[in-house]
């Protein structure tokens, strides 16, 4: 707690010191104080300390001790990052049906093949997008 607020070097200190969240001076200067406000408060090692208003400071009136499922909960809400553009390679379209060249049986996807035949996903994905020239022994393609 003490790093991620006061350590520019901590690898989440911009989440936290950077953000301008501190540490109130009662617990910053003596831990007893903070430990007796722990256990008043219904400390547990399973649950983990959570700032109640997340621009806040870490003080008695603004911890609490949760569940790391309502922790998650509390998080700040990140911007929607713009959709990746799909792939045009093999991996991109593993959903889509896919032939075995040899002898031309049809599979409704590359899973289904790799399934069926004890393959590895990826083998049968890099056989179809050229990263390597067959996968189980069969040269494949996209049906």
């Amino acid at each position: 707690m003490k790093r991620r607020c006061y350590d520019p070097w901590h690898r989440s200190y911009h989440r936290y010191g950077g953000r301008g969240i501190f540490i109130c001076g009662e617990w910053l200067c003596d831990f007893h104080s903070f430990r007796d406000w722990a256990i008043t408060s219904g400390f547990d090692p399973a649950l983990q300390l959570d700032r109640i208003d997340n621009n806040g400071p870490y003080s008695p009136e603004n911890c609490r001790f949760v569940t790391h499922r309502v922790n998650c909960l509390n998080r700040p809400k990140r911007e929607a990052k713009p959709p990746k553009e799909r792939s045009t390679s093999g991996f991109g379209r593993l959903g889509k049906p896919v032939v075995r060249v040899e002898d031309g049986t049809v599979y409704s996807s590359a899973s289904e093949a790799s399934r069926q035949l004890g393959l590895h996903i990826s083998a049968v994905g890099h056989a179809i997008s050229g990263y390597r020239s067959r996968a189980g022994g069969y040269h494949w393609r996209f049906a």
